[in-house]
């Protein structure tokens, strides 16, 4: 019989790749970058999240089928996407902005997750921010 983990892991990774089914069936996903020191929580929602506008931002694009198949470690499944985002700022004059993290929506512009950065970046004129969206599925303490 599998140890407790196992099964867990097992069921973690289950449902990781039921999601990822629903995405490869539902549409593109949405990835923007937040400019407010916010720590994403279960229960996280689109409001908790002040979008980035330094000139030259945009959102971006996250195809349907361009995460992986699904990895647990530590007790955490995770699915990263074969994709880096790279977000550029335009040159010219402006005030540097922070972004503290990415937080993504779905095909119906529904908030679907986030995730801060361990280091706050500043983004000024010229410079790029690269993110590789991963998506992580684990049991949480009660």
């Amino acid at each position: 019989m599998p140890a407790a983990w196992d099964l867990s892991d097992f069921y973690l990774s289950a449902m990781l790749e039921a999601m990822l089914n629903v995405i490869a069936t539902g549409g593109d996903l949405t990835m923007a970058l937040y400019k407010n020191d916010y720590a994403p929580v279960p229960g996280s929602e689109l409001a908790d999240f002040t979008e980035a506008d330094f000139p030259g931002y945009v959102s971006q694009l996250i195809g349907s089928t361009d995460f992986g198949a699904p990895t647990v470690t530590d007790h955490v499944a995770s699915s990263v996407s074969g994709v880096v985002l790279t977000f550029v700022g335009d040159p010219g004059t402006w005030t540097p902005q922070t972004i503290y993290g990415y937080f993504v929506t779905d095909w119906n512009s529904d908030y679907f997750f986030a995730e801060k950065f361990s280091v706050p970046i500043d983004m000024s004129p010229d410079g790029e921010i690269r993110v590789t969206p991963r998506l992580r599925h684990q049991n949480l303490p009660v």
